[in-house]
This record gives structure tokens, C-alpha cells and sequence, in this order.
């Protein structure tokens, strides 16, 4: 049978658009249909636009707060929200063009509609407008990615009560808003407005905001969202959400011992209860492919589906829902569906962009424990960094966990300035199954974050130099 393409990528998004282009750049015939954005939820609703209020925010409290500590005195600091949120469109625009340019530039061609599958080899497109196409090709790659997940009752509006899309919208600000859920994305955004102004509450189900961060990290964080006025309120559920012609009026009630439990009023809610999967409407039982009961797509340790020419990337097959994993999923399966080399066996770094950022990589204390490990642990605060201190954010540390026997590095865990950049090193000494002696044998520049990273090392064995060892 003679088919349209060789490949074809459904979603544009970090792992869609990487594989694509990978595909196009390595000669195969390969097109990439998109349903609605270009980069998907990431360049446009995600992360990017989320980092550009961050990096906003985090200038505007550094300009208030840190700068006169410095000597450098402005006077008054306004934020122009209108202007913050066209330099976040100008940006997003930037890089959406550019995803599409490099595809078309690269060779693959691009297809603007709503996918779904006809039969195992094929799939109808559907436009905005209601036409129609249909084509066919050799092999799939289901790349659509996820939205947010809401709960019975909340009733998302897009006005009053906003998902993490809306919320980077900061135009209509909230003087008070209640965030639903403590995990990274609600905690994130909670620090964009935090600092931005607002009165946030955080609310969340279990015990402790970040629950899948390492203990120390979970707790250092807690504390420092507190101290910059976020105020925590975990052991906690909402119950039901009233919109009203001034507001939302909110009750929550006790989801354990310490719980909250009262009726309050918030300019806006917003919901950051987690993300589900974009597979309801691609109509995978056609093509023969199987989901499991939460609506992600099942691969194997090769990312393919129960289809053996049909592969997934990305947050629709679960796991680490990240864009680098997405996109190192796509490029390493456009080699193997060129017939190249390809590993699948990665070491996935991870990080909260708040303020201080928060990245990790390898096992928490908990997860090493519970893997049998004796465990050693060195621990290094940025308030003995020199250059955190000059930098006016000495928040933090740097916590390195090993192997008490076999001297294996096992994992690391930041929270402090730059974490999101510091951490890529320990990702790369991860890889390489570094020990710990080996990570502390490397030499970092003085003065620099990274003294941070070595110091913790060394404590792992006792060797710290500018702190006591304990």
C-alpha cells in the first residue's frame, strides 16, 4: 500500500514539533498535524509565558525588597500590567513563529486541524471551519499532549474561576486569590501574584504542598512561601465555589486533622489540580490502540503502543509530564524511526519556578530509603555562598544524597537562586553514574551558585570547608 507520509506527528507541541523536525532534518517524508497551537500548551499557555511572569515578578520584588539593601534606590515601582502581558504575547509570538518556520524550513509539511483515526493507517483532519481531509501514512506518533484537570463542582469559567490558562493572564488582577491545589503549577502562579501584590491563599488535600519533593526541600519551601505572605492551608478540600456579581465565595472543611474550615471571599479562584491526558477525542480504539483507565495512551520502554507502528511522547503517556522530557522522547524516537541509534533510558531533571526556584534530580531521601539504600547526606546553605549573598538571595540549600556503601551518587536537590541552571550538572553526573567522590572532584568557578553544589558534596563525606559538618 502506498502511503501519504512516512510519518506522521499528531500535536505540535515540545515533543511533536522536536520529532517533526528531527524526521524532516533525517529525509523522511513526514507531516505535523496541530489542532490549535503551534508549540503547543507550553509556548503558548505553559511554560514559557508563565516564566516571563515570573522573571517579572521576581525583577519587581528584587527592585522593591533587595535593590535599596544594594544602595541602588528607584523610588516608587509601578507594575503596568498591560505592558508586562504584551511583552509576554511579543515573546510567545517570537517563539511560535519559530516552531512553525523550522518545520516548514526543515521540510516537513504542516496540517492546521483536529485529528482523529479512521483506521489503523489513517486519520481525518478536521479545520476550524468544518472541512475535512483525510490521510494516510506508515507510521504515528501521538504527540497531543494534556489540559488541565478540574474537579466536580468547581465550575471553570475562564473569568472568576480560572485554570493555569487563564491564569497567566494577569490584565484583570486579583487583590485576593485562592489557589486550588499546592503542586508546582499552583504554586508557581501563586508566586507570580504573591509577588505582584495580590493576597494568595494556597489550598491543598494533603499534608504538604509538593508532596513528591524531598522532605527537606518540601519543608524549607513551605517556610519560605510563608515568610514572602502566602498563606498554606493544607488538610484541606473545598467543598463548593459560589460565583457572585463581586467575587467568588469559597467553603472549605477539614480533608484531615489540622484542616481548615470556614466560608471566605476571593476576587478569583484558581484551579491547579493537576492535568489529564488529550485523548478523548482522537479516537485511538479505531486504530487499535489502548489507554488505561486515566485516558493515557500505554507504551513500552520504547514508546510504542499496543499498535506496533504507532508510538506516543510526551505528557499523554504519563509519567514525568515535563516539555524537556517530551522533547527528548521526540528526537530520540525520529532516530529510531530513521533506523538510528536511539537510548530511551533517561535522567529527567525537574524544577519549580517560584521564587526561590526549586530543581531536583535522581531519588529523594524517601524514595532512596525505600529502595534499600544506606544513605549519606551532605546539606549546604546559600547563606554561606558568596555569591548568593551578593546577589541578594541567600535562601536556600543544596542537598546531595549518596550511597553509604557503594558511594553512588543517588540524587540532588536545590532550592535557591538559579536552581533551574544549577541543577543541569548533577542531571549530567546522574547520567554518567558518577560516585560521590567523583562529584566532588570536579572544580567549580569562584565565585559562583555552583560552590553551593561542590560544598554539598563534600558533606556528604564530612568534607565541608566553608560550613561545619555535622
Amino acid at each position: 500500500m502506498a502511503f501519504d507520509y512516512q510519518v506522521v506527528v499528531i500535536g505540535a507541541g515540545p515533543g511533536g514539533y522536536v520529532c517533526g523536525i528531527r524526521l524532516a532534518q533525517l529525509g523522511l517524508k513526514c507531516a505535523v498535524v496541530e489542532k490549535q497551537y503551534w508549540g503547543g500548551t507550553c509556548l503558548n499557555v505553559g511554560c514559557i509565558p508563565s516564566k516571563v511572569l515570573l522573571d517579572a515578578s521576581h525583577l519587581y520584588h528584587h527592585i522593591k525588597e533587595v535593590a535599596p539593601e544594594q544602595g541602588i534606590v528607584v523610588g516608587e515601582v509601578k507594575v503596568d500590567l498591560k505592558k508586562l502581558n504584551q511583552h509576554k504575547l511579543n515573546i510567545v509570538k517570537r517563539l511560535t513563529g519559530g516552531v512553525k518556520l523550522l518545520l516548514e524550513k526543515n521540510g516537513a509539511d504542516l496540517i492546521f486541524g483536529a485529528a482523529s483515526f479512521v483506521d489503523p493507517h489513517t486519520l481525518e483532519i478536521t479545520t476550524p471551519e468544518g472541512k475535512s481531509q483525510r490521510i494516510t501514512a506508515e507510521k504515528f506518533v501521538v504527540a497531543t499532549g494534556s489540559t488541565y484537570r478540574t474537579l466536580p463542582g468547581l465550575g471553570i469559567d475562564g473569568k472568576r474561576v480560572i485554570s493555569s490558562d487563564e491564569g497567566i493572564d494577569p490584565t484583570d488582577f486579583p487583590q485576593r486569590l485562592l489557589v486550588i491545589g499546592g503542586g508546582y503549577i499552583g504554586m508557581e502562579l501563586g508566586s507570580v501574584y504573591n509577588a505582584l501584590g495580590a493576597e494568595v491563599v494556597v489550598v491543598e488535600f494533603l499534608p504538604e504542598i509538593l508532596a513528591t519533593l524531598d522532605q527537606d526541600i518540601r519543608k524549607e519551601a513551605a517556610k519560605l512561601f510563608k515568610r514572602q505572605g502566602i498563606e498554606i492551608r493544607t488538610n484541606t478540600k473545598v467543598t463548593q465555589v459560589k460565583t457572585t456579581s463581586k467575587g467568588v465565595k469559597v467553603t472549605m472543611e477539614p480533608a484531615a486533622e489540622g484542616g481548615f474550615a470556614g466560608s471566605e471571599s476571593f476576587d478569583k479562584v484558581l484551579v491547579a489540580v493537576g492535568r489529564v491526558p488529550n485523548t478523548e477525542d482522537l479516537a485511538l480504539d479505531r486504530a487499535g490502540v489502548k489507554v488505561d483507565e486515566k485516558g493515557f495512551v500505554v507504551v513500552d520502554e520504547h514508546l510504542t503502543t499496543s499498535q506496533p507502528h504507532i508510538y506516543a511522547i510526551g505528557d499523554v503517556i504519563g509519567g514525568a509530564m515535563l516539555a524537556h522530557k517530551a522533547s527528548h522522547e521526540g528526537y530520540q524516537l525520529a532516530e529510531k524511526l530513521a533506523g538510528n541509534w536511539a537510548h530511551f533510558d533517561f535522567t529527567v531533571p525537574a524544577a519549580v519556578f517560584t521564587f526561590p526556584e526549586i530543581a531536583y534530580v535522581g531519588m529523594t531521601e524517601e524514595e532512596a530509603k525505600e529502595k534499600g539504600h544506606e544513605i549519606k547526606t551532605g546539606k549546604f546553605s546559600f547563606g554561606a555562598n558568596g555569591r548568593a549573598l551578593s546577589l541578594g538571595e541567600a535562601d536556600g540549600f543544596v542537598k546531595v544524597i549518596g550511597d553509604a556503601k557503594t558511594d553512588e551518587l543517588l540524587g540532588v536537590h536545590i532550592i535557591g537562586p538559579h536552581a533551574s541552571d544549577l541543577i543541569n550538572e548533577a542531571t549530567m553526573a546522574l547520567l554518567f553514574g558518577a560516585s560521590c567522590e567523583d562529584f566532588q572532584a570536579a572544580v567549580r568557578i569562584h565565585p559562583t551558585l555552583g560552590e553551593a553544589v561542590h560544598e554539598a558534596a563534600l558533606g556528604v563525606d564530612g568534607k565541608m570547608i566553608h560550613a561545619i559538618n555535622r
